[in-house]
């Protein structure tokens, strides 16, 4: 299934950036990501937050800061927030280009920025794991 990066959430969003982190430690249940087992602190491909997670827990670095707040610290250059009547929106950078992506939180808007630059701004989900997701 074809999904944008700038209107996934959920799931789906954390399904996608488990793709890009690629820690070997996560394993999926019901499409979702979740750790199978405790993380060797010393063999961290992705800058050391993994020693953070436990296992049997969920991959949800778009909901919770203990996962995606390291993400977020050590990939994204820029935020900054939009009001909009009543609502607010963030942005994030990944890169120094104008490019960036929203998100009602800033847990959202930057995990979308680091999986539309790794992986495109569209991409596929597959259809099995979009099931799973419940993503139709």
């Amino acid at each position: 299934m074809r999904v944008k990066a700038s209107e996934i959430e959920g799931d789906a969003l954390d399904w996608s950036v488990a793709q890009v982190v690629q820690f070997p430690e996560i394993v999926y249940h019901k499409g979702k990501p979740v750790y199978e087992k405790a993380f060797d602190t010393a063999a961290s491909p992705y800058h050391g937050e993994r020693d953070r997670f436990f296992a049997g827990q969920y991959f949800q670095p778009s909901r919770n800061w203990e996962q995606g707040g390291p993400l977020t610290e050590r990939t994204i250059l820029k935020m900054e927030h939009q009001w909009e009547g009543e609502s607010v929106w963030w942005r994030a950078w990944y890169t120094y280009e104008d490019y960036y992506q929203e998100g009602s939180t800033i847990l959202i808007a930057a995990m979308r920025a680091i999986v539309a630059n790794e992986l495109g701004e569209e991409f596929d989900i597959p259809d099995q794991v979009a099931a799973e997701l419940g993503i139709v």
